[in-house]
């Protein structure tokens, strides 16, 4: 006579599966915060540049704020 035990799979593998999920959440926040970090010092760069830019053509260096004709 053979007499089999059922192992409950279903809740490993559900254990497992919230273990990945709450893992792959925790990477995502990171990854959000990483990307968040760069967009702000990008948009950094880019002020300074154009605050950079616009003194430059104020002093009519670039030839955009000239009124005079060549």
């Amino acid at each position: 006579m053979w007499v089999f035990v059922l192992y409950p799979w279903h809740e490993e593998l559900q254990h497992d599966f919230n273990n990945l999920r709450k893992e792959h959440l925790e990477t995502l926040r990171g990854v959000k915060a990483d990307v968040e970090d760069l967009k702000r010092e990008h948009v950094k760069v880019l002020d300074a540049l154009k605050s950079e830019l616009q003194s430059t053509k104020s002093r009519g260096l670039l030839g955009f704020g000239s009124t005079t004709k060549s």
